[in-house]
């Protein structure tokens, strides 16, 4: 991909406690950077561990793949927000070119105080949001951007649908109006 990719995780087991999901979540993410971007990759978590894995060939971007996780779910905030959380956090945040999340602004704002500037915040939309009118999709980007989001990951309607590629077009200005207005 000449340095293109990035490798994005995240914990799908709901059924696990939600400091268990961030814990799992922040040393799968030391373990890709470590595996990514050292010559000689060690680490030694309580749910995984790596010590000399061979990266070959060697990345083409500085420093390897962009690693970025994706926090799902409100109970992961709630997780975030408690004492138990901060040296996960910590390695999170040293680990991840990028966290995603999803929610309103109200959730983006919380994850934004959570984190602090030290790594972009990316919001997703959530499934329910997909195939929104124009106006309401410039709303509910409005909304995240305002609350501190530094970028969106929109997907785009299947352009074989009907209304495909006129969705396309209105989501695509949606998104450049809302970050115009950031700009300016």
């Amino acid at each position: 991909s000449s340095g293109r990719a990035a490798a994005v995780l995240y914990d799908p087991a709901f059924d696990r406690p939600p400091l268990e999901r961030l814990g799992r979540l922040a040393e799968a993410a030391a373990v890709c950077r470590a595996v990514l971007a050292d010559e000689d990759p060690v680490f030694e978590g309580r749910h995984f561990h790596v010590a000399g894995a061979v990266n070959r060939p060697g990345p083409v971007r500085a420093g390897g793949t962009p690693v970025v996780v994706e926090l799902r779910g409100p109970a992961l905030l709630d997780a975030a927000a408690g004492a138990e959380a901060d040296g996960l956090l910590e390695l999170l945040v040293r680990s991840v070119d990028a966290v995603v999340v999803t929610g309103d602004g109200g959730a983006v704002a919380s994850w934004r105080r959570q984190l602090g500037g030290a790594v972009p915040l990316l919001w997703r939309e959530a499934p329910r949001h997909r195939g929104h009118v124009p106006g309401q999709a410039q709303r509910v980007l409005a909304d995240v951007v305002g609350a501190g989001a530094d970028g969106l990951v929109v997907q785009a309607p299947p352009v074989d649908d009907v209304a495909g590629p006129r969705s396309v077009r209105a989501l695509g200005e949606a998104v450049a109006e809302v970050l115009e207005g950031r700009q300016g």
